[in-house]
């Protein structure tokens, strides 16, 4: 069996990393979420990031390149979200 690794505040690294998003943008600190809450919005992460992911592959393949950069992902990401007009890049 393979453990886990942990993160800083003793969560598993998914769950470290969600709990900091969630403590980060919470209004108050009295604000908790719930264990099945954080499951879903890790899953509705991990579907955003694979979509830009593909979305960046593609964007890097158009352009002639075998190597994702940042520029393919914030392109991606501003396909993803509607912004920035016609999906046409500004290289």
């Amino acid at each position: 069996m393979v453990r886990k690794r942990k993160g800083r505040s003793g969560y598993p690294f998914a769950n470290a990393t969600l709990k900091h998003l969630v403590e980060r943008h919470t209004v108050s600190k009295e604000t908790r979420i719930a264990q099945e809450a954080l499951e879903q919005l890790n899953r509705v992460l991990d579907e955003i990031s694979g979509w830009i992911i593909l979305e960046s592959e593609r964007l890097a393949r158009d352009g002639g390149k075998k190597t994702i950069d940042i520029a393919d992902i914030r392109d991606a990401t501003k396909l993803y979200l509607g912004v920035g007009g016609g999906g046409e890049r500004a290289d």
